[in-house]
């Protein structure tokens, strides 16, 4: 009665590699999982850089915002340059453009 037969010893066995199986198809599902977050999910150096990446960006457009005119300054200018040169008689912002061409040619 407490001796184990052979099939009582078969069955246990079948149960250990039932079991066996069940836990290397879990640690597959599992590493599979780790695998996804590693080739997918931002580590926080890779967010690290992303902010420094999107601050130095941000930089840029601050200065190219500060330094830089847009094509309504440009147009501004060119509205302003016309009442100008209207004001003043055609051709004298002209004569005065090429003698400043003219001086940064000297020496």
């Amino acid at each position: 009665d407490k001796m184990a037969t052979k099939a009582d010893i078969a069955e246990v066995k079948a149960d250990i590699a039932e079991v066996k199986a069940e836990v290397k198809a879990d640690v597959a599902r599992l590493e599979g999982r780790v695998e996804h977050i590693e080739d997918k999910m931002a580590t926080k150096a890779d967010i690290a850089e992303v902010k420094a990446d999107v601050a130095r960006l941000e930089g840029r457009i601050e200065h190219v915002e500060d330094k830089m005119a847009t094509k309504a300054d440009i147009a501004e200018v060119k509205a302003d340059v016309a009442r100008l040169e209207t004001r003043m008689g055609i051709g004298m912002l002209t004569a005065v453009g090429a003698i400043v061409a003219l001086v940064k040619l000297l020496p």
